[in-house]
This record gives structure tokens, sequence and C-alpha cells, in this order.
């Protein structure tokens, strides 16, 4: 980071928003802050009808209060156009048979987006947030390392970050424990020191099957289990209700434990079978690109650690780069529960060298539809 700069931080109304933006005032540098307005909020910002996530009204006023607390400018970004292309990027995805992570999609084009447009309207050089990771000098240049606290790290979720991207981007608390970030929030006597986390999708207020029956019911439609060998084992209410590794919440009994292994979105079926043939022997990854390091030539090969969840144990691989935007991963070990439509982060160690999209699983029988 410069020795001063002006800097946009993303202040969701939470604490860890809010520790960043102190953490650069007390650094010296010139902050504002920004809340990100979804467009649809609930006429009582403290009522029953709050949405579990973030960016709520009341999520909102936490926010201007903790700037006024500060001493800097705050604003709010309508961005509601980019949230309701984000809910149908979300939708349409389940609709396809994919397994989303809407909250890497908007760290890309909101939080690291629109928000970097507006900071350039507002003459700031640089853009934070309040996630766990630490971005830091290294010998290709910047790259991007896991954050010193291991439960609270937030690293996968910025896989869709690219070095010109995080060249702007600042993450203050990376370096900090949680329990640090909330001590000094109490001793800065700010009002969200002890606000509980928000852990949810912020436009989704209730289980993600209700909504998407709520949003496009016409695309809901009954639907086969099928097995691996394609033989009929009943009815369902609709491939988007179930993910794949699934065993509870199926509807109906098999006679033995039955897991989701995938979803085929065009014939509208779901595919089980027991736990054994749950393990992803290879991944093949789309849309990649490279943070950490410079892009390596196709045909390259390497080692690495491979994250296909938020809270999924990185597994070791054999990487090999197809071509600069596209991977192909064999684990040294089955991984279970692969779905396309995850993220995959290609780790070195602590060090997120890479991300993209899982565009095909590959099972024991074969690959995912």
């Amino acid at each position: 980071m410069a020795d001063t700069e002006a800097v946009l931080v993303a202040m969701s109304g939470g604490v860890d928003s809010a520790v960043a933006a102190a953490l650069l005032r007390r650094a010296g540098h010139a902050v504002a802050g920004v809340f990100m307005c979804r467009g649809r909020l609930p006429a009582d910002p403290f009522g029953a009808d709050r949405p579990r996530g973030c960016c709520s009204v009341a999520d909102a006023a936490d926010a201007r209060r903790v700037a006024e607390r500060l001493g800097i400018a705050f604003h709010v970004a309508d961005l509601q156009a980019e949230f309701e292309a984000l809910e149908g990027d979300f939708a349409e995805a389940y609709h396809r048979g994919l397994t989303p992570n809407p909250c890497i999609q908007c760290n890309r084009t909101l939080k690291f987006g629109a928000l970097l447009e507006l900071a350039d309207a507002l003459g700031c050089a640089a853009v934070a947030t309040g996630h766990y990771a630490i971005r830091e000098a290294g010998e290709d240049g910047l790259r991007l390392r896991r954050a010193r606290d291991p439960a609270k790290d937030q690293s996968y979720v910025l896989l869709g970050l690219d070095r010109p991207i995080l060249a702007r981007a600042r993450f203050p608390v990376g370096r900090l424990l949680k329990r640090e970030v909330r001590a000094l929030a109490a001793d800065l006597g700010l009002v969200v020191a002890a606000k509980p986390e928000s852990q949810d999708v912020c436009f989704v207020a209730e289980d993600y099957r209700v909504y998407l029956a709520r949003r496009d019911p016409d695309r809901i439609r009954p639907g086969r289990f099928v097995d691996t060998e394609g033989r009929d084992l009943g009815a369902h209410a609709g491939h988007q209700g179930f993910t794949v590794g699934q065993r509870r919440g199926l509807g109906r009994a098999f006679g033995r434990p039955m897991f989701v292994l995938e979803r085929n979105a065009a014939l509208n079926r779901v595919v089980l079978g027991p736990a054994e043939e749950l393990g992803c022997r290879g991944i093949r990854v789309g849309r990649v690109g490279w943070i950490s390091c410079a892009p390596r030539p196709p045909g390259t090969s390497f080692r690495a650690v491979v994250q296909i969840r938020h809270r999924h144990v990185p597994a070791p691989a054999a990487v090999r780069v197809a071509a600069e935007d596209r991977l192909e991963v064999r684990f040294e070990k089955e991984v279970p529960a692969v779905s396309p439509g995850q993220g995959a982060a290609i780790y070195d160690g602590d060090v997120l060298l890479a991300g993209g999209w899982i565009e095909e699983a590959e099972r024991k029988r074969g690959a995912c539809a």
C-alpha cells in the first residue's frame, strides 16, 4: 500500500468492514465508506421481515453510524440493476444444473467491479473490504495469501479477482484474528462490535429452493430419479431442489443410503448412487484468472492444492494448463461431492495462484452432466 492514498471502503454494516475502515483511517489514508444498496429493502429495518443476509436498511444505518464515528465520508451506491443481474445468474445456474456461488461473482462484479468505477469517480486509488485475506508483495509481484486466522480465511471467495484488480484491492483485517477485530471495534466504540455475522446469500431470505420456486415457478417441473445405469427410481419435484452429495431430504426411501451424484437439467433427472460413487477423480476448470502470478503457458504442469468449496479442505492435485483460461486438475485422492458451477481455487501453499469455475467433474463412472 502507498504511504498515503484515497481508499473507498465497502461497508456492509458489519464489524469486519468497519474495522477495515478504522485501520485505514488510523494509518492516515483519506477514507470514504460506501454501502451497496440492493434497492428492494423491507419497510421496517428492524422488523421480522429483515433479510438474513447483509444489505438491509438496518445494515445501511449501522454502516452510516460507523462512518460518522470515524469521521469519514459516507456514500450509498444504488446497485439494484447489478444485484438483479447477480440474482438472475444465480437462478439461471440452478436451472442449468449447476451449483453457483454468488459471493464469488459479487466480489468480482460488484465489490471490485462497480465499486472500482465509483472509486475512479471519487478519485480513490483503491477499494478496501473486510475480507480476511492477505495481499502482499511477492517475488513475481503482488500475491494473495490466506488470512492469519484460518477459521476466518476468505481467500477462496476472492478467486474471481485478477492481477489488475489485486493491484487496487485492500484487505486491512487479513492479518488479524476475529477476536482482535471485535476487540478493536469495541475499543473504538463502534456500534457493530458485537454484531452477529452474516452467513447467508444476501438476496435469499429463505431456503434457496423456496426462493427459486417463488422466482421462477414455471421452470420447476416434476422429473425422475435414476441410478447410474439410467434405471428409474421414482419421481422428484424438480432437479433444482437437489445438490450433489445430498442424502437427506430426497423425499422417498430407497432401501439403502443413496446420494445425489449429479443433476441432468436437460432431462430433469437426478442421478442417485451409493457413497462410494460420489468420489471425483478430476475436474476441468474454465474462465480461469491468474491472481498471484503471470499466466502459465499452455502445456505447463505443476503441483498445487485445490479448494472447491468455502469450507472444503484443499486437496493435493496435479494441474495442467490446457489454455490460458482453462485448467485440467487430477486429484491425488478422490474428492467427494464435486459439482459443476462451483469455484475452484488453485493454491501454492497458502498463496492463491489462480481461480476459475468447474465445468466438468469426472466421477468413477464418467463425467457429470
